[in-house]
């Protein structure tokens, strides 16, 4: 599997993900500038999992991952949000 860019953040195991930190990390978004510091509370067995399956170790980085793909850019979503009403009413899908 080919290694990030960001040399203090290790690979995420899964291709998604790892396309994910890969598209935040040309976004600019992984930046070592500002840092957010954040206390949360989550499942233990949520955490667990995401943890077994991205083979991600601490929790800044499992997180960190998760924010990586919360934030990634979704395509499907842009196409639409642009054409929104733009078929006009007399569009037929042929069913």
């Amino acid at each position: 599997m080919a290694e990030l860019e960001n040399p203090h953040y290790p690979p995420p195991a899964e291709p998604p993900l790892m396309a994910a930190v890969q598209e935040a990390t040309n976004a600019g978004w992984m930046d070592a500038g500002t840092k957010v510091h954040l206390s949360v509370r989550v499942p233990a067995a949520l955490f667990e999992r995401a943890r077994q399956k991205t083979g991600l170790q601490s929790p800044t980085e499992v997180i960190t991952a998760a924010l990586a793909l919360a934030a990634q850019t979704d395509p499907v979503m842009e196409f639409m949000e642009a054409h929104f009403g733009a078929l006009g009413p007399d569009f037929d899908l042929d069913f």
